[in-house]
């Protein structure tokens, strides 16, 4: 599942069918249990793994759906995690939940109770004694991937440096060369990279303890199969208990759930509209969301949150002859990706309802950081501080921010706490 996040964390369904039959028990002794498994998760096999010994425990055979979550950098639109939920299975395997999120939108479809957790981790080589990011030398080179949620922990360390690479290989590669200190991944993608470079006794990874770092695994289902969720929650106790789900595990995540930051499980919340999970190698469950663990909004963030989510106007941050020039620099560096019109082409939409949604709980400075640190892709951070500035008045006026008479300054866009909600 989604380095979500981030996700990250937060790709275009690509589905394909495959209906296989596998052996669990006693065939023919009940109905099949069918589960859906993402066959592009580092986490596919051994949740396959895990489906097995469920069905052999519940004395029913297994039928395995396959789908395809890789697709592009636009995202895994919610929407078809109902549709695999009702037509193709009684259980998605491996959903991951933010434990910092108090609710998630998916409609159609309920979670299962914690079952497991995983997410993103700090990976150093053997010899290096660094389980956090405050055991790192200060100028230390941190490797991250494109558009993942550590992204963002740069701000909170700013004696750190970031060395964004394209995906978890490339991230690796670059620890393996010598030519960052440590790196921020998430911790299937780690396992699974490391295991097929053969260095999976010379690099060793600590759990993140940083917002939207930490996530809980849980199975989808739609509620006529709510029956076989019921019997997967017990034995997912059982199994617990015996030690045999922390085997199947392995290093790929750890039995168990965590505690969620709110202290309360997370609604599911049944809206007609769909956000994004972006699966894989990029924000783990839409885990981009940057709220700050432990730092206490203004009553002007607060207002303005508060606005956001009840459609109030939002607040004007940059000037027009900054938005005018941002356009002009957006159209040479990030419209052949992003699209004329923020639409989405190879990368991401900027603008629309799967891009930040008040649910996402985006801020400015999380936006900003993305772009400041993150784009252009072929060149990451190579572009000025003002160019960075305008950029991001253009981004803000496409998403409905009017025009002011302060300018946005970097300093002021590096900090805001101000909510962003893509338009």
């Amino acid at each position: 599942m989604t380095e979500l996040y981030r996700n990250l964390l937060s790709r275009c369904a690509s589905l394909s069918a495959a209906a296989v039959l596998l052996y669990g028990g006693v065939a023919g002794a009940a109905t099949p249990l069918s589960v859906c498994l993402d066959s592009a998760s580092p986490t596919a096999k051994t949740a396959q793994a895990l489906a097995t010994a469920v069905a052999h425990e519940e004395g029913r055979s297994l039928k395995v759906y396959t789908f395809d979550s890789s697709g592009d950098d636009e995202g895994y639109d919610v929407g078809n995690f109902s549709k695999l939920a009702h037509k193709h299975c009684d259980l998605v395997m491996d959903f991951p939940v933010d434990t910092d999120a108090t609710s998630i939108k998916l409609p159609g479809v309920h979670i299962t109770k914690p079952y497991a957790h995983t997410g993103f981790v700090l990976v150093t080589p053997k010899a290096v004694d660094a389980k956090k990011l405050e055991d790192l030398p200060k100028g230390s080179l941190v490797s991250v991937t494109y558009l993942t949620t550590p992204n963002i922990y740069f701000e909170s360390y700013p004696e750190l440096s970031a060395d964004v690479e394209r995906n978890t290989y490339t991230s690796l590669d670059a620890l393996v060369k010598g030519q960052v200190q440590a790196a921020m991944l998430w911790r299937p993608a780690v396992v699974q990279a490391l295991a097929k470079r053969g260095l999976s006794g010379q690099y060793v990874f600590n759990d993140l303890t940083q917002p939207h770092s930490s996530f809980n695994l849980v199975a989808l289902y739609a509620e006529e199969h709510a029956a076989d969720a019921a019997e997967f929650e017990k034995v997912m106790i059982a199994m617990q208990s015996s030690g045999e789900l922390a085997k199947i595990l392995g290093p790929f995540a750890a039995a168990g759930p965590l505690p969620t930051s709110a202290g309360k499980s997370v609604q599911v919340v049944q809206a007609a509209q769909s956000n994004v999970v972006q699966v894989g190698d990029a924000f783990a469950a839409g885990s981009a969301a940057a709220a700050t663990k432990g730092v206490v909004l203004s009553k002007t963030a607060k207002a303005a949150s508060a606005a956001a989510s009840a459609g109030v106007a939002k607040p004007a941050l940059y000037t027009e002859a900054q938005a005018q020039a941002g356009h002009k620099k957006y159209m040479a560096d990030c419209a052949q990706c992003h699209g004329d019109n923020l639409e989405g082409f190879v990368g991401p939409a900027l603008t629309g309802r799967h891009f930040a949604p008040v649910a996402s709980n985006f801020h400015v400075k999380d936006i900003f950081s993305i772009i400041s640190k993150n784009m252009p892709a072929t060149q990451p951070g190579s572009l000025s501080q003002d160019d960075y500035v305008d950029i991001m008045s253009w981004v803000l006026h496409k998403n409905g921010y009017p025009a002011g008479d302060k300018a946005l300054t970097f300093g002021d866009a590096t900090r805001s706490a101000l909510p962003f909600v893509s338009q």
